[in-house]
């Protein structure tokens, strides 16, 4: 189980990093809570399809 967190927590961070780099580094928090969300829901999905 921890596992499976900590290699979601890493692919979220990835997933920020990318959409950073594409978009202002200046983002509001909100975008980046919205951010945060979307990475974390597309995770759990690609999770869930395996």
């Amino acid at each position: 189980m921890w596992s499976i967190v900590l290699d979601a927590e890493l692919r979220l961070k990835h997933c920020r990093t990318g959409i950073k780099a594409l978009l202002n580094s200046n983002l509001k928090t909100n975008m980046n809570k919205n951010l945060k969300n979307y990475c974390f829901a597309v995770i759990i999905i690609n999770w869930l399809k395996q």
